[in-house]
């Protein structure tokens, strides 16, 4: 193994790294509500340029919803991206390649939450 390859050489390896860039425009983000987060999550992390997602809830003003306790979210993954690797357009056509099918509301609506996308 090359130590290029080694991730001690990964520039964003720690989740305060990953914030810090985020912070500074080196990464961005954007949230999608896309049904089930599960499928999401995985295809999202298993893209080039994807640099980590998160699951979780979105979408409704409670606080602290759970899988047991949504009240109005949707599940959603948060996906942070390089965006000289992926853009927000690549992006998108993932998300809009999954359909919910006749769950046009609750939990698994589709949803997306832009941050900045200039």
């Amino acid at each position: 193994m090359n130590k290029e390859d080694g991730v001690e050489s990964y520039e964003f390896a720690t989740p305060e790294a990953i914030e810090e860039a985020l912070k500074i425009g080196k990464l961005s983000q954007t949230v999608f509500g896309m049904g089930c987060f599960w499928g999401p999550d995985s295809n999202f992390g298993g893209t080039q340029g994807v640099v980590q997602t998160r699951v979780g809830y979105a979408g409704a003003s409670t606080l602290d919803p759970s899988y047991r306790n949504i009240n109005g979210h949707a599940e959603v993954v948060r996906v942070i991206y390089d965006k000289d690797q992926i853009s927000y357009r690549e992006l998108l056509g993932s998300f809009e390649s999954w359909s919910v099918h006749g769950r046009k509301q609750g939990q698994y609506r589709q949803i997306l939450f832009v941050f900045d996308h200039g």
